[in-house]
């Protein structure tokens, strides 16, 4: 039997390989215009054009300060506009000629277009962070694939044009939250002291301004970035001596921490007399109970440049004092 020499078995199997696949992949080279990309508001704007129309988006993602690469998701449209799928992986098989995406993460947004079967448009970036962000954009068919690199400039801050309350629509329930203190009364002459003790003075309205943890763009830390360093003053509702939510002109910032207003007057108004002894001294202990507000918000906010608006949602929690009690303590040696 006639030996085939190695070479040639593998020669015409190549051949044969080669010949059975899709001549577009290996003929058409779909290598992009460019591979870097500098976006601002400024510059907002780019078109990257394509050699072959053999490719479509594979994914979207963002290098870790860990060097961890994270996928990022959005929405996606189809050529007529319809909603295809809503905050998920930015995939985009090579048949979909035409469709456009649209970034959703906290800090970053951006549009994704493609126009045709050889342009990728990028438009309307946005970057809330305080430096230079990177998106990698990978592209590319079954057998290659590539990186875009999406550089994005800092955005300015947007505006906070107004907030509104569910004032007539809120949830309450009493004695949710309990606090205590302690204050110390001492008496260093030789005749018994009176002294007057206001238990509410100890205590405050507490506000915190929360997620609705809901679907959708609520507040919370992240999001509040689109202010900018300084947080905008908003006014706030308060408890009015029926127990109803009103707005009687208080002000605080917009941030996620916990902050504070004074109780009624009425209630700095309430004292209890506690006596010592000569050269005694008395701890007294205040407890004191909280009742609940949930009011929910809306703020709407824009973009001075851009003119693109947001509208956030979340929860404003209201802790008002409602009861307390007062142990007077024994009295001991100063």
């Amino acid at each position: 039997m006639k030996k085939t020499p190695l070479s040639i078995i593998y020669i015409v199997a190549a051949g044969i390989f080669l010949s059975g696949c899709n001549d577009d992949v290996f003929i058409s080279d779909y290598a992009p215009s460019t591979e870097e990309v500098r976006l601002s508001e400024t510059d907002s704007t780019s078109t990257v054009s394509f050699k072959a129309s053999n490719w479509g988006i594979k994914s979207a993602f963002i290098i870790g300060e860990d060097e961890y690469s994270y996928e990022v998701y959005g929405n996606i449209y189809g050529k007529d506009g319809h909603l295809i799928s809503e905050n998920s992986s930015l995939y985009m098989p090579e048949s979909e000629q035409q469709v456009k995406m649209t970034i959703c993460h906290p800090d970053l947004r951006l549009t994704i277009e493609r126009t045709d079967a050889t342009h990728l448009r990028f438009s309307k970036p946005e970057n809330m962070t305080l430096k230079t962000q990177r998106l990698h954009l990978n592209i590319g068919n079954d057998y290659s694939t590539r990186d875009i690199s999406i550089e994005l400039s800092p955005s300015s801050a947007y505006t906070l044009d107004s907030i509104t309350y569910t004032l007539n629509s809120y949830y309450s329930q009493d004695s949710l939250h309990y606090r205590k203190k302690a204050t110390t009364l001492m008496n260093f002459i030789s005749e018994t002291c009176s002294f007057e003790i206001a238990p509410y003075e100890y205590f405050h309205q507490e506000y915190s301004f929360t997620d609705t943890y809901s679907p959708g763009p609520n507040l919370n830390g992240e999001t509040l970035k689109i202010f900018g360093k300084e947080a905008p003053v908003v006014p706030v509702p308060e408890i009015d001596k029926y127990e109803m939510p009103v707005m009687k002109g208080a002000t605080m910032p917009l941030v996620t921490e916990t902050q504070s207003l004074p109780v009624r007057e009425e209630m700095l108004g309430i004292h209890e007399t506690v006596t010592v002894s000569p050269y005694k001294q008395r701890i007294c202990r205040i407890e004191c109970w909280y009742r609940y507000f949930g009011l929910g918000f809306k703020i709407y906010a824009s973009h001075p440049k851009s003119g693109e608006e947001r509208i956030l949602e979340g929860t404003l929690d209201i802790y008002v004092p409602q009861a307390y009690s007062l142990n007077k303590g024994e009295e001991s040696d100063i």
